[in-house]
Order: structure tokens, then sequence, then C-alpha cells
């Protein structure tokens, strides 16, 4: 129990360690100053929105509710015009207002038809004046001659009249024996008869402006806006009796709704700022959580990124071998340390780089032998190669190998070793007329040369002649003479590997003697390699015992190689060169090559003469490895009898290779070999093949579609049948029923 509580009092120790480095870090404090700061700004501007965006939906409901409310006013004061013209053209209202003289009687009759209109909770009064008779009818009151009425004013203003109609807001008057307090009321006065140029009378309703107020008070359902309304430029309702005081029609810079029908009544809202700051108010505790949740967040993210910097910080420690304990970055100033890191680098690079400037030629020796040794064009050859020394400027290249057997017998290392540097340097020297001379060590004493130069039509002479002063020169100081293969690369093409394989494949062909001591070629001359597609492909045909795909194989090797042959020489080492790399390829896949069978082939190659003997001798080969008897054990043919069994059965439904093996009982990548040496087709190959067979039979015996075919034979998508399908057949499902 000690051991376990110390166990873990030091596994606490070293948490509580790396976070206390990672929390001490400039990596910590610079990522936790940036992420924050950009949280923050990012928070405040999406607050910033969110209010933007409060206000411009509290503007809108605002806006919504002074349309109601100044529609339900209008409503009103529309139903006033509509009750008088609607009391004009009554037959009764005609008559009395005509007559010079009504009675009473009539009057009463006038009064029934009207009573509706009289009795209506929201009017004062309704008002019908008779300029004939001179009389007025108040509904609630009675009949007033014209000198007794108590609103003088009224019959003046209708005396000097000239329109139709009027609507007036001001402090009525009150009626006699009544005791009412003063009020606002607004009355709208018609001119009767309606349709008539004629004056008889007037209709006059009454409305306290209490009324208009209590209606918009009632339509109001939303928002604490301030409303106010204005009708005829006169103010028949605020919400705010402040605003009501300070208000100037016209001149207000609160947003206003003019209504579009007959009656303009104007409304304005504003909204007060307490209202909008409120509603945020409300929001606030939501908005202090989610930043504290942001500043959690953001303390967690500097804090994994500092410690993932951090370990990489000390992992570059730890190769760089600089001597800072790994896991103490954060401990200082993990910027300086980087840069004493990345100082001592530089000096180390440094180092190199003057350590490579001392042994230039061999680094130059090194690049070259890379060039020539590794199928790369020359444009291809990186520009970095500059800096050591090596460039090309000229278009056209050559290979040249000079081979010194004599320097064999030579027992002193030192003085072979000098000997050979001698014979670089005047060769180089010999060679440099030409253009741009590389020169580098081969192995058994030979010498490798690659020349660049500018013109191509007198490349062969300038080299043969410089080649002759330079052996000419070497035979008379050093009495030794070298064997010389030199090719030349394509002037369009260049491949300089090509031109080194052709140079090392001719200089067996060299001799000593002075009239032959140099062999030319040039890189279009001979192949130097053979395609990998055709050795690729006719070891295929072995592996799927395709005897027709071979003999197109065989027949297109004979093409491209065997028929441009000129002697047995080159025929017999193309056909060696196509036996070994197929029999590698078989060898290194599994499969076995009887010795038996290939000396029996080398056997019958001596006996070629022609093109078409060496073909017909591979071919026969590789068919009797085709039709040999393979050696599977009567277990492993089991093996793939139950497999094919077992797919035979449950075809139609999803199976893999893994279940297939497993109803044998053996491994799936053994049973997928074993079937493809016994059948020639991978288990995959052959579940689609059997799936396309048994679709062909549905597709000319019913007339189901393309997607049911495919899920009845096993596949779970019709796209995938219809690829399988015109894989082996060349046409599609459709295609195939039309037949």
């Amino acid at each position: 129990m000690q051991t376990i509580r110390i166990a873990g009092s030091q596994a606490t120790a070293g948490y509580s360690r790396r976070v206390k480095n990672v929390t001490s870090s400039r990596h910590f404090r610079s990522s936790l100053l940036i992420i924050f700061s950009l949280c923050t700004a990012l928070y405040l501007v999406a607050c910033g929105l969110l209010a933007f965006q409060h206000r411009r939906a509290y503007r809108k409901e605002a806006e919504a509710e002074l349309n109601r409310v100044t529609l339900k006013v209008q409503e009103s004061l529309n139903a006033m015009t509509t009750n008088a013209v609607f009391m004009g053209y009554m037959k009764t209202t005609k008559t009395l207002m005509s007559s010079p003289a009504p009675t009473n009687a009539e009057i009463w009759n006038m009064v029934d038809e009207l009573k509706l209109f009289f009795n209506h909770s929201s009017y004062e009064s309704v008002q019908v004046f008779f300029l004939n008779s001179r009389r007025i009818y108040v509904s609630g009151v009675g009949m007033y001659s014209w000198d007794d009425y108590y609103n003088q004013a009224l019959l003046q203003k209708m005396d000097a009249a000239i329109g139709i109609e009027w609507w007036d807001i001001d402090d009525y008057e009150g009626r006699p024996f009544y005791e009412q307090p003063q009020r606002q009321y607004v009355r709208y006065v018609r001119k009767c008869p309606i349709n008539s140029i004629s004056r008889d009378g007037y209709i006059a309703i009454t409305q306290p402006l209490e009324n208009l107020h209590r209606l918009a008070e009632s339509s109001r359902k939303i928002t604490d806006a301030d409303l106010t309304l204005f009708f005829n430029g006169q103010l028949i309702y605020s919400s705010n009796p402040n605003l009501a005081v300070e208000y100037r029609y016209g001149q207000s810079g609160h947003m206003a709704v003019t209504s579009t029908n007959a009656i303009p009544v104007t409304g304005f809202y504003s909204i007060p700022e307490r209202q909008v700051w409120a509603e945020l108010y409300r929001q606030l505790p939501y908005a202090l959580a989610i930043y504290g949740l942001l500043c959690l967040l953001v303390l967690t993210a500097a804090f994994a990124y500092s410690r993932f910097m951090l370990t990489a910080v000390d992992r570059i420690f730890s190769k760089l071998d600089s001597g800072q304990p790994v896991g103490t970055a954060g401990r200082q100033n993990e910027f300086q340390l980087l840069g004493s890191a990345v100082d001592q680098l530089n000096s180390h690079i440094r180092s190199i780089e003057a350590m490579v400037q001392k042994n230039l030629p061999l680094v130059q020796e090194r690049i070259i032998h890379q060039i020539l040794c590794n199928p790369v064009r020359p444009e291809d050859i990186s520009d970095q190669y500059r800096e050591y020394g090596i460039e090309f400027p000229y278009p056209y290249f050559a290979v040249a190998i000079l081979s010194f057997p004599e320097l064999r017998s030579l027992q002193n290392y030192a003085n072979k070793e000098k000997l050979k540097l001698l014979i670089r340097t005047d060769a180089e020297q010999a060679y440099s007329g030409l253009g741009k001379v590389y020169g580098t060590y081969s192995e058994n004493e030979t010498f490798l040369f690659l020349i660049n130069a500018p013109v191509y039509d007198e490349l062969e002479p300038q080299i043969r002649e410089a080649s002759r002063l330079l052996f000419s020169a070497m035979e008379d100081s050093l009495t030794i003479m070298p064997l010389c293969s030199i090719s030349i690369c394509s002037p369009s093409a260049p491949m300089l590997y090509h031109a080194y394989i052709q140079a090392r494949r001719n200089l067996i062909f060299t001799s000593a003697d002075k009239e032959e001591f140099i062999c030319f070629s040039n890189q279009s001359d001979y192949s130097p390699s053979m395609d990998d597609g055709i050795l690729n492909t006719l070891t295929q045909c072995v592996i799927d015992r395709n005897t027709v795909e071979l003999k197109n194989a065989i027949r297109l090797f004979q093409n491209a190689y065997l028929s441009a042959c000129t002697d047995a020489v080159q025929e017999h080492r193309l056909f060696m060169i196509c036996l070994c790399s197929v029999t590698t390829r078989l060898l290194e896949m599994g499969i076995d090559v009887p010795r038996s069978q290939i000396d029996a082939c080398l056997k019958k190659l001596p006996a070629t003469e022609e093109a078409p003997s060496a073909a017909e001798t591979l071919h026969g080969f590789l068919l009797s490895l085709i039709n040999a008897e393979q050696k599977v054990s009567d277990r492993s043919a089991r093996y793939v009898y139950e497999a094919i069994a077992f797919i035979e059965q449950h075809y139609s439904r999803d199976l893999s290779v893994p279940e297939i093996a497993e109803n044998s009982a053996v491994n799936p990548i053994y049973l997928n070999k074993l079937f493809k040496l016994s059948t020639g087709k991978t288990i995959s190959e052959y579940l689609n093949m059997l799936r396309i067979q048994k679709s062909e039979a549905l597709l000319r015996e019913t007339d189901e579609t393309v997607n049911a075919i495919s899920a009845i034979v096993g596949y779970h998508d019709s796209r995938s049948y219809i690829r399988f399908f015109k894989k082996f057949n060349g046409i599609t499902p459709n295609e195939f029923r039309k037949r």
C-alpha cells in the first residue's frame, strides 16, 4: 500500500509539474492572449449583432402595432361618415328636409327610422339640421328652433359652408340642462341631400375623443412603444402624455405611418430606450454564462495548444541533442531556447557546408555516379546541383567509359591511386575542349566521363580525335593503353542511364589494338532494358493459365524485340533476359519452376538460328509451366471444392472471402492463393462470374427489371451489377436482353 501511495504521489507531482511548465511558458501566455482577444472581439460583435437584430425586430413589432391601432381608429371614423351618408339617403330624412313645415308626426317617424343610429353607444349625439324649416333635431334631447340652438357657432359655419362635408375637433359646449365636464369631441358634418347640388339640411355625428382613446388602447397587444395619432393635423391619441405635450405635428424625428384611405390618420411611434435595454438586461445572465463558458474553452484551447507546441519543442531538443532536458521547455523562455538551438543547428550546417566545399570533388563524383546509374532525364536534374559546381549548359551528351586492366597488376596501393588520379585529370583536360566534362571512378579500374557538348554533328569525330591524342600521350608517358567505349545520347531525348548501360555493354567489344581501341554507339542503337509491361503480361498468363493471351504476349515480344535482332548473340541475350525475368517473377510469387524444365529450355537455345525459333522456345517453356500438373495436395484441393460448393449455394446473398474461408476452416489468404492456382481466378472473380452467369438466364427467361435481377443474384446496387456484367460480356444487361 505504501508503494502504491508513493507511486500515486509521484504521478500527481509529475502531472502538476507538467501543468506548471505549460502555464508558465510564453506559448501559453501568447496563445491565451491572442485567442482570448479574438474570441472576446467575436463575442462582442455577435452581441452587437444580436442587439441590433433585437432592436430591428422591436421596431417592426412597433410599426405593425401602429398600423393596427391606426386602422382601428380609421374604421371608427369611416363608420361615422358611412352612417351619416346612410341617414341622408333615407326617405323620411329627405322628405323632412325638403318640407318647409314638417309635422311632429313626420318628425317622430324619422326618429323611429333613425333610432338605430341615435342609440349608437360610441356616439355622443346625432343631429339633423332642417334648413327649410329652420329646425334642429338632437338625439336624446329633442327639437330646437334655429335661434334657440345652443351651438350658434356651428350654425354660422353651416351658413358659410361651401363644401359638402367637414370634420371638427374642438371643446364641445355641452347640452343645456345637463351637467357635463368639459371634453373634446370629433364631429362629422354632411350636407343633404347626398346626390344633389341643393342644400336642404345637414347631418352631424359627434363622438368623444375618449372613445377613440379606448379603442386605440384596446387594439394594443404586443409592444410598449409610444404611439401618437393625428387626424387633420390635430392630436387625437397619444400613449405618452409627455410626448403629446412636446410633440409638434410634422416636425418629429419619430417613424410615421399614414393611412392611405380618404380619411387621413397619421401615426407616429417612438421606441423608448429603456424598453430595449430592459429586454437586453433580462438576457444578460445568459450572455454572461455563455461568456464564462467561452473563457473556459479559450483557456482549454490555449493549454492544449501550448502543450502540443512544447511537446514539439522538447522533441526538437531531443533530436538536436542540445543538452536541454526533455520536458523542461516551459520552465524557461522556450523561444530563446529555440533560438539557441537554431543557432547551434546553423553552426552545424555551416560546418557541413565547409566540409562539403573541402571535399567538393568527392561530392561531385558521387552526384555524377548517381546521375549515370539512375534513369533520370537531363531536364529533370535538380538545380540544387549547381551549388556543387555541376551544371549542364549545353543540349547534347555523351558517356565515355575508360577501362585500364593493367592497373590491377599494381601491388602498391598508393602508387595505384596516384596513377588513377593522374589518368582522370589527363582525361578531363583532354575532353574539356568539347564542353563541360565531369569524371568519376567506377569498379574494376574503370573511369566514367559525362560530356556535355554544344554541337552534335561533329561530336563523334571530336571525341575520337581527343581520345586518340589522350591515349597516345598515355602510351608514351605511362606505357598503358585503355579500353574505351563511348555512347552518344539521342539529340532529341537524351537518356544518360541508357547511354551508360550501352557503353558498359559495348566495352567488351573493345581491344587494345590501336586501330580498334574505341567502340562508338548511339543511344538508339540498342534498347538497354525490356518493357516491364510485356514481362508482367507473360508472368500473369502463366499464373492465370491463359494460353490464348500467352500466345498474343509471345507475338508482342517477338515483334518488339526479336524481329529487330541482327545476329544470334543479340537474340540469345534478349531471350535470356526475358526467361530470367519471368522465372524470377514466378519464384517471387511462390510458384515453383522445375529446374528440369529450365534445363530443357536452355538446351534448345543453341539450336535456334532464326528469331521465330527463339520465340517458339520461350512459348513452349511457358506453355509447359501452364500445362504442368500443380502439386496441390488432396487436402488443399478439398478446400477449393468446398469453397466452390459454398459459393454456388450462397451466391445470392452477401458473401466475403473470410466467410467462405471460415466455412472450410482455412486461412482466407491461403485459400485465395489455392483458389487462384487451381482455377486461375480469385474467389471474388469467380463469385462475380457466377452471379453474372445466373443473371443471364433471368434476363432471357423473365421480365424482371435490372434492379430486381441484381438484387436476386446478390448485388446491393444495380450499378455494381451493370459494371461487372459489362466487364464479362462487353455489353449492358439491357443490351443483352434486346438481343
